[in-house]
């Protein structure tokens, strides 16, 4: 939960404009080497916490079918797992749409189908014209995919890891998805290194792609296999603190790089070959050093944890309501003439967001997973 949290905040700050060199003194040491030097931890690479998003709901959707809590062999067992998933991420996605059609209202008028398209999720995937509003609206149908083929994919690891070793099925998925990158990108040119490529076809070819999406989904499926097995208990156990060091130093690196250098060479028109090839697998190593954290955590509550387990609980309705939240507050301070700097006004759209998050999340979201329990679902 903290771990999707701290993702939704990251999803946050690459929407919106902060600048760290902004927060301090205008000259000196800290604006001129250290400020503009960090300014990639409020402007990271957006990819990567949706790709964590991605990678957590494999592992937690493979782990409801492990433990026994979801049933992928009968039709009963489907039929209780699909309004599952239906009844968590369709009521509070609906209501959002709801509400960007009030805000965008002019735009909702002139192209109703294309407001009506994204119910079925026909609208936001690879939209060549761009998505009518909210982009983030982009990995819904990736999910809603994910979700659907998830039984069975639950199915094909649970085959393969009766005859061949668990870290043997995550190494061969790695190749898997390495070969199905290669396919994606193969016809691209290549020079220094990296692909050449502009921003929106790679959107369209990979961000958009639901194949090579998938892949954080069955990687982090997959690493319930080996986070569930008894055998390596122990070690993990006895590994425990080098584990947290290897993730958190992994984590980091990944987003340093990827919200340096990588953004600067997409913005070229580079796409290097780590977040090509490397970027998917390396998430689902992270997800997979946490899950081994959680684990062996013999300690469960810690009370400086608990707002992030709550900043978790509002992840969803935080991803959501971001965007349209700064496109009102920017509406508005317009109509009314209040000059803000872009920091002020995205301090003051994460406050109001997360607001609103948690009254829909104790309004919408809150209901229907009690809905669920009381089904036994």
């Amino acid at each position: 939960m903290v771990l999707r949290g701290l993702s939704a905040i990251a999803v946050v700050f690459c929407h919106y404009p902060f600048e760290l060199h902004h927060w301090l003194p205008s000259a000196g040491f800290f604006a001129s080497f250290i400020g503009s030097r960090l300014d990639w931890l409020f402007n990271p690479f957006g990819y990567i916490p949706v790709l964590i998003f991605f990678s957590l709901s494999g592992y937690l959707v493979t782990l409801g079918f492990f433990s026994g809590r979801h049933n992928s062999t009968s039709a009963g067992g489907l039929k209780v797992y699909y309004r599952s998933r239906a009844l968590r991420i369709l009521p509070l996605y609906y209501f959002s749409i709801v509400a960007c059609a009030l805000l965008y209202w002019p735009l909702a008028v002139q192209s109703p189908l294309r407001v009506a398209q994204l119910f079925i999720f026909v609208e936001n995937y690879k939209p060549a014209h761009g998505i009518i509003f909210n982009h983030v609206y982009w990995t819904m149908p990736v999910e809603m995919l994910y979700f659907f083929v998830a039984p069975f994919i639950y199915w094909a690891l649970k085959r393969c890891n009766s005859i061949a070793k668990d870290w043997a099925i995550f190494g061969g998925l790695t190749v898997l998805f390495v070969a199905i990158a290669f396919a994606i990108f193969h016809a691209l040119p290549v020079e220094y290194g990296a692909f050449i490529v502009d921003r929106k076809k790679w959107s369209l070819m990979a961000r958009f792609d639901f194949i090579y999406n998938a892949m954080a989904f069955v990687l982090g499926g997959a690493s319930v296999f080996i986070v569930k097995n008894k055998n390596y208990h122990a070690f993990f156990e006895v590994n425990r603190r080098l584990i947290k060091l290897v993730t958190g130093i992994l984590l980091v690196s990944i987003f340093a790089y990827c919200s340096t250098w990588g953004l600067v060479q997409l913005n070229a028109g580079q796409l290097n070959f780590f977040i090509a090839f490397g970027l998917i697998p390396c998430i689902a190593l992270v997800v997979m050093g946490v899950a081994v954290l959680n684990e062996t955590q013999r300690i469960r509550y810690r009370p400086y944890a608990d707002y992030g387990v709550k900043l978790g609980l509002l992840s969803y309705g935080i991803y959501l309501f971001h965007m349209p939240v700064f496109d009102a507050l920017q509406k508005y301070s317009a109509s009314f003439h209040v000059v803000m700097t872009g920091e002020t006004m995205s301090l003051l759209a994460l406050c109001c967001t997360a607001i609103l998050s948690y009254i829909t999340y104790h309004c919408i979201e809150k209901p229907f997973m009690k809905l669920r329990l009381s089904r036994g679902i």
